[in-house]
């Protein structure tokens, strides 16, 4: 009888992690490349206005340039709520789905937000051709895009449930015995569940301290991301590894 150490290893997700890992890296920094495009070459460098209007009439004359600049993080975002699920197809512990189903949800919202906030950047420069809307569309574009209206709320959410998120997975990277890393994910965690609150401070007192935390927080989990992916596949070629060869020695002991 044929050894089965020969044959094709089981697992169909064999490697899949690390990739999902460099591919999501590489939409990212896709993601930083089209908006330096977008800012330095499509776009010439927006003056230091003074007034509203003013900022308003340089947005008129490079219509599109709002939508585009928001409606590409809502792609990235979008395309970002599909690696957790991938995820908790190799890893099938309940607070792994769990914190696969805060993860998910959290990168729908911000997805979701700046979909709208794409749309209503070009339905405020539409407003400004009307002299009789102008001013409504002045009041909406300081709402949402001068005191964050939405963004502010939006990452208030998602920053939560991104840190639930990370905190569950890096329990999980813990019970594997990776506690530097399980250590480093509870700091990113926190960093999020920090931002969080910096954005509900904003409410009472105006900052940017939450925004510029999230930026931090944001490098921060690509890294953990980046590595737990590593971590998985190593883990999967582990299993796959030891399954094969106790197989193998089931069947010499038949033979």
């Amino acid at each position: 009888m044929r050894c089965s150490h020969n044959r094709k290893l089981p697992y169909l997700n064999y490697n899949i992690t690390k990739y999902i890992a460099i591919l999501y890296a590489l939409v990212i920094i896709g993601w930083i490349v089209i908006t330096a495009v977008m800012q330095f070459y499509l776009y010439p460098a927006a003056p230091n206005y003074e007034t509203v209007a003013e900022g308003l009439d340089y947005y008129q004359d490079h219509r599109g340039y709002m939508g585009l600049d928001h409606g590409t993080k809502g792609v990235v975002f979008l395309i970002s709520s599909l690696a957790p699920l991938l995820f908790v197809k190799i890893n099938q512990s309940f607070k792994a789905k769990i914190g696969t189903f805060f993860g998910s949800i959290s990168f729908l919202i911000l997805s979701t937000s700046f979909f709208v906030q794409a749309f209503t950047a070009e339905y405020i420069i539409s407003l400004l051709n009307n002299p009789g809307a102008r001013t409504t569309g002045e009041l909406i574009y300081i709402w949402i895009f001068l005191e964050g209206g939405i963004t502010h709320s939006t990452y208030l959410i998602a920053n939560i449930l991104i840190g639930v998120w990370v905190i569950l997975h890096s329990y999980e990277l813990k019970n594997l015995g990776y506690n530097r890393l399980y250590t480093y994910g509870i700091l990113v965690a926190m960093m999020h569940i920090l931002a969080s609150l910096f954005f509900i401070s904003q409410f009472i007192v105006p900052n940017d301290i939450g925004s510029q935390l999230t930026d931090i927080a944001t490098f921060l989990f690509i890294v953990w991301f980046i590595i737990y992916g590593f971590i998985l596949d190593k883990r999967l070629k582990l299993h796959d590894t030891q399954l094969a060869d106790n197989e193998s020695v089931e069947v010499h002991e038949n033979v």
